[in-house]
């Protein structure tokens, strides 16, 4: 029985974002200021949740973020270099 070929698609597919969970402890300010710097190197924060508090008491923060694959350039750089 003849197999069917699979066809090469010309077009690369997109670089797959990796998720990631992340828990930081410290004030609800502190973790928005974090998230913050995050974004300005172009990871996407998707949710900030509440925590558990740590075995001292501290309050924690559950951050899920995307990260870029490495060579990722958002639109803001590839116009700066253009420029």
């Amino acid at each position: 029985m003849p197999r069917k070929r699979r066809t090469q698609s010309l077009v690369p597919a997109p670089p797959v974002w990796n998720q990631r969970s992340i828990i930081l402890v410290g004030s609800r300010a502190d973790v928005e200021r974090i998230c913050r710097d995050w974004e300005a190197e172009a990871w996407q924060v998707m949710t900030i949740d509440d925590g558990p508090p740590t075995a001292a008491g501290h309050r924690t923060h559950v951050v899920r973020v995307a990260v870029p694959p490495v060579g990722w350039q958002s639109a803001e750089q590839l116009l700066a270099e253009a420029e």
